[in-house]
């Protein structure tokens, strides 16, 4: 339930934007839907870039820290002394190259957040996620060995041992039923081994497949008209330089 009612709000928001931007826009609805004209006049539109650059500003102050703070203890670690030097050069670091990424292509922005979200995006929800699940999986088998080698070495009383055999004898109610329940036994737990690997092993790299899968295609579909667009620039100028 926790896993479901984030995920069919987000299915509903996105579902719900898509369909009314589409309708109002249709094939004219650019990748970045802000440069769509979304409302008519000037102060309405002041008004709506104000609150966008408000949103950006408030975000980005949030997001930088962060970055500068796991920048900083990576480098330095965590017992490191504050030094306004550091701070000034992290600080300039990470804003300085989202500006140089925003200046460098100001009109491409949906291609930047595609090329993010198939990367970074994709990492920190799929590769990272699925690593860890199989290497605690990994660990909690592991575990799970040492503690039936530790059951298996214990040794039994002489006393219950025979008490043991004595129900196990060939051909008597007590033999048959026990061997009836071993069996039922070994069954359950072949399946719930078999649904333990489902669950714990198989299913995460299937959510791994699809999710760099669905991460390459976005990739491709962000980066294939930067790279015509460049193919089709250098074969103008080699078109122009031979004419000259």
């Amino acid at each position: 339930m926790c896993l479901l009612l984030p995920t069919g709000v987000a299915l509903t928001v996105y579902f719900t934007m898509g369909l009314f931007g589409a309708s109002l826009f249709g094939q004219h609805t650019h990748g970045n839907i802000m440069v769509n004209e979304l409302i008519t006049g000037r102060v309405a539109t002041a008004a709506l870039y104000g609150c966008m650059l408000l949103y950006l500003a408030l975000g980005m102050t949030t997001t930088q820290f962060a970055l500068r703070q796991s920048l900083d203890l990576m480098v330095v670690g965590e017992d490191a002394q504050f030094t306004w030097l550091r701070q000034v050069v992290m600080t300039s670091i990470t804003v300085g190259s989202s500006l140089a990424v925003a200046l460098a292509v100001p009109d491409k922005a949906e291609k930047i957040y595609a090329v993010v979200g198939a990367s970074a995006v994709c990492a920190v929800c799929y590769i990272i996620p699925v690593y860890i699940q199989l290497h605690m999986y990994r660990i909690h088998k592991q575990r799970q060995k040492m503690v039936q080698e530790v059951d298996a070495g214990v040794v039994l009383s002489a006393p219950l041992l025979q008490e043991h055999n004595t129900l196990q004898e060939p051909g008597s109610t007590c033999y048959n039923r026990l061997n009836s329940n071993v069996k039922n036994h070994t069954t359950l737990c072949r399946l719930h081994s078999l649904l333990e690997v489902t669950h714990e092993a198989v299913l995460p790299v299937i959510i791994l497949l699809v999710g760099v899968g669905f991460s390459i295609a976005a990739l491709y579909v962000a980066l294939a008209p930067l790279l015509s667009q460049q193919r089709g620039g250098q074969q103008n100028r080699a078109s122009l330089a031979g004419q000259l």
